[in-house]
């Protein structure tokens, strides 16, 4: 996926359904935190990363039925990414790691999932590693 591409997200996002074309951005080279920025609401961004380098260990669980609705049919053509949230000490960045974004690399299309039955919050804190 070439940055600057559309991702569509053809369901929205969980509570803003209408919210359904996105933009992915690099803030800075190597930065593990990127920006996807809403094309149908503008001033609207997330800050998303790699939810695996939160906890090494990160289960997500796709059905068959999700990972059609964004044509996915190889798991290597998946992105995963969790959304990030800034709060106030002593919450600071928290991330729901409990609703993930799946996005299909090749049809750049996503979905947001809810990990039902699972061990995850959507307010997971971030540390610094060493913290």
């Amino acid at each position: 996926m070439q940055a600057g591409e559309v991702i569509a997200f053809p369901q929205g996002l969980i509570g803003c359904e209408t919210w359904r074309h996105f933009v992915l951005e690099a803030n800075l080279p190597g930065d593990p935190v990127l920006t996807l920025r809403c094309l149908d609401q503008p001033g609207i961004a997330f800050w998303v990363t790699d939810p695996f380098t939160i906890v090494s260990d990160y289960e997500v669980q796709i059905s068959d039925a999700e990972g059609m609705s964004i044509g996915l049919k190889d798991l290597s053509d998946a992105l995963v990414l969790c959304i990030l949230t800034v709060r106030p000490p002593p919450m600071g960045v928290t991330a729901n790691l409990l609703g993930p974004l799946v996005i299909n690399v090749r049809e750049r299309l996503g979905r947001q999932l809810v990990l039902s039955d699972s061990k995850y919050s959507v307010r997971h804190q971030v540390r610094p590693e060493g913290a």
